[in-house]
């Protein structure tokens, strides 16, 4: 069932708050949520409802991590991690300055950011004088940190592979939407989320305003965003659009089903599925870099032709009038006579 978690799954946020006393069944009611309900094998509760008790717990017990730490983290610190991120230039830079700023904000586990030649790891790791009551604490900040980045990014971002330091819950179904699918290692040394390197180089879309708008969406926002650009086709364009922005080189078939976790095959069938190609997407991402290179009007046809992989100018010229049924000098001058 979509836009719901397994009962199992959001009970284990209860924890805290029954040992510290609060009245969890009032609280349960006030939310109309059932308590017997939670005990079912197979019931489900809304993003809604989840987010909605994480807000009331948080507020009951003054913390952050809901009771589930033996020592209380600030009410908002996820808040303040977000605003910490929100002028990095690119999502690397975002998970660093975070992981910076967790062990500032103190949030009850140490950060690592271990930067990698393929992938880089955002890593947590328990500490000896704040005992973890049980794993939602873990699973709460891991997910927090990467809805928040697939935010900046305004795109669902893949992940390389998740570490969990405890053994398999009888609730992992969940995982796959939480952790995107992404292979997942349990009983290790530590917690970590591992992506890949043209994960890191997207740009930070965000700006302060929009930051403000998301954050007094939490923790709902981090569930229930629907990003337009979540399925494959979309993640592709997007990226290849920030990778010409970026480099001036479109990337080819091998380095583009890398970023997305896929053999080049898998992508190829994956964009059939949805009507599109790889070409196609290309071809379309050629087509906005050569018109936003003619608008800025730094450089000759020759230089945007090299810049975008053609092998001469008249290989540019031709596909561009394939494009618009212009030649891009006909073109420009053709908007620049336009009101």
């Amino acid at each position: 069932m979509q836009n719901s978690f397994s009962a199992r799954f959001t009970t284990h946020m209860l924890q805290g708050a029954r040992e510290a006393g609060a009245d969890v069944d009032r609280l349960l009611e006030d939310l109309a949520i059932d308590p017997q309900k939670l005990q079912r094998a197979n019931a489900r509760i809304s993003y809604r409802q989840h987010a909605d008790l994480a807000v009331a717990l948080r507020d009951t017990l003054q913390d952050e991590m809901l009771g589930l730490l033996d020592k209380p983290v600030k009410p908002n610190t996820l808040k303040m991690l977000t605003y910490s991120a929100i002028n990095a230039d690119t999502i690397g830079d975002a998970m660093q300055i975070w992981a910076e700023a967790a062990m500032v904000l103190d949030v009850g586990f140490n950060f690592r950011w271990q930067p990698g030649n393929e992938n880089s790891l955002l890593i947590i790791e328990r500490r000896a004088d704040n005992r973890v009551k049980n794993q939602h604490a873990i699973e709460y900040l891991l997910f927090a940190a990467h809805r928040v980045f697939c935010w900046f990014a305004d795109q669902l971002l893949p992940l390389a592979s998740v570490e969990l330091d405890y053994k398999k819950p009888d609730y992992a179904d969940e995982y796959r939407r939480l952790f995107v699918g992404a292979p997942i290692s349990y009983d290790r040394e530590r917690c970590s989320l591992a992506f890949r390197q043209s994960v890191l180089s997207l740009p930070n879309v965000r700006d302060f305003n929009a930051l403000k708008r998301f954050l007094r969406e939490l923790p709902l926002a981090l569930y229930a965003t629907n990003y337009v650009n979540q399925d494959i086709a979309g993640q592709l364009n997007n990226w290849l659009a920030a990778h010409t922005r970026r480099n001036q080189k479109l990337p080819g078939v091998d380095e583009a089903s890398n970023y997305l976790g896929l053999h080049p095959q898998g992508m190829r069938r994956a964009l059939a599925k949805s009507g599109n190609s790889f070409a196609a997407i290309r071809a379309q991402v050629l087509r906005e870099a050569a018109k936003a290179a003619l608008l800025k009007g730094e450089k000759s046809v020759e230089q945007i032709a090299y810049d975008l992989g053609f092998s001469e100018r008249g290989a540019f010229i031709r596909a561009f009038k394939r494009w618009t049924g212009l030649t891009p000098l006909a073109w420009k001058k053709q908007l620049a006579m336009q009101p």
